[in-house]
């Protein structure tokens, strides 16, 4: 399975896994924080839609190690009455099913 790396619009911060594009704690390279920072901005631009759907207003997004979008999705906490539905576990479910395996280790 691929190595993902997963982006969430909750104070702008971003967490990712090892091989990915952008790596946290890794030495500052100008070229991976403007890629980081187009990503960041892009979701920004969608939670506009999202909210005006009635989700939100927190996005994330997953993407593959070659910087493919695997999926996009908002927090579902009110919507779904469930405190487990922050963004970033709906986008973990979401790539499990899409890519249908629970583990991005491999």
């Amino acid at each position: 399975m691929k190595k993902i790396i997963i982006l969430s619009i909750l104070s702008l911060c971003f967490a990712t896994c090892v091989n990915a594009k952008v790596i946290s704690n890794e030495k500052i390279d100008n070229n991976k924080v403007k890629i980081a920072t187009e990503i960041i901005t892009d979701l920004q631009k969608d939670m506009q839609s999202f909210t005006s759907k009635g989700s939100g207003p927190f996005v994330a997004a997953i993407y593959d190690e070659k910087g493919n979008l695997v999926v996009k999705v908002a927090n579902s906490v009110v919507n779904e009455k469930c405190s487990n539905n922050h963004a970033e576990m709906n986008a973990i479910k979401a790539a499990e099913q899409k890519l249908d395996t629970y583990d991005f280790t491999v």
